[in-house]
């Protein structure tokens, strides 16, 4: 039930992402508008070759609004997220290579299931394209679509003694409001974790809790990955023509109002 989370969304949300990619800020490309890059520009008569633009041609505007998105994404991400994200991909890293070591019982290596534990393992915005994967089976070999299908609704799911923290922390006692809940969770996936429970009245019902801290995650990856995106079309302007940093400005949007 890829609904009970949030992999059903993820994917009208990565159709979405594609659509927009193509039909957004549409441009004739070099080839469409009858020159290339780099070679002759005029016709036989011609002696001038196109120039390239380059990080020279940006002007002092274009220069201040790149310093503004860093500062803005510095802001947003906090003084923790660099270094609380540095440890957390360490231990990620650690673990999985723990998974498939010489040493002990170790599981026999697939790359596709390392690769998928590794994702689950670095949180919300690899699991998020762990089910960008699972839902992308023309892009990617089949193996590794299937196996990043957990990424929908199996991943890794957090302690119960943490989910029983935040629902006591927003809710109350569970002894006041429930009968019971169930321990182990129905589903989890990137920003959620899913546990059936029962009210004082006998009404069965479904708890869905945000994990933790989920939100300073994200806004790190996601502000790192739209800079990243950012200065690498400041300094080759070319790749302007791909909308890359708009991809990922409506990427981290979407994303992160998942978080409402």
């Amino acid at each position: 039930n890829g609904n009970v989370c949030d992999g059903f969304q993820n994917q009208k949300l990565s159709t979405s992402f594609r659509y927009r990619h193509v039909v957004k800020d549409r441009r004739p490309s070099m080839v469409e508008s009858g020159t290339f890059l780099g070679a002759s520009s005029s016709s036989s008569g011609g002696t001038k070759r196109k120039v390239k633009k380059s990080v020279q041609d940006r002007s002092q505007e274009e220069t201040a609004s790149l310093i503004r998105d860093v500062v803005e994404a510095a802001v947003q991400a906090g003084p923790r997220a660099g270094p609380a994200r540095t440890f957390q991909a360490y231990l990620a890293i650690t673990r999985t290579l723990q998974d498939f070591s010489p040493f002990g019982n170790a599981e026999t290596f697939s790359a596709p299931v390392a690769l998928r534990k590794l994702f689950e393992r670095l949180g919300a915005t690899y699991i998020k394209l762990g089910q960008f994967v699972a839902s992308s089976p023309s892009l990617f070999p089949k193996e590794y679509v299937l196996e990043f299908q957990k990424c929908l609704d199996a991943t890794e799911p957090l302690p119960w003694s943490v989910i029983k923290d935040v629902i006591e922390s927003e809710l109350g006692p569970i002894s006041k409001n429930f009968a019971s809940i169930d321990q182990t969770p129905l589903a989890s996936a990137s920003i959620a974790q899913v546990h059936a429970a029962r009210l004082e009245t006998g009404e069965d019902v479904v708890i869905k809790v945000q994990k933790p801290r989920i939100d300073e995650s994200l806004k790190a990856d996601l502000n790192f990955i739209y800079i990243a995106s950012r200065i690498v079309e400041f300094l080759q302007p070319d790749f302007e023509r791909t909308s890359l940093s708009a991809v990922a400005g409506d990427i981290r949007q979407s994303m992160l109002e998942e978080l409402d």
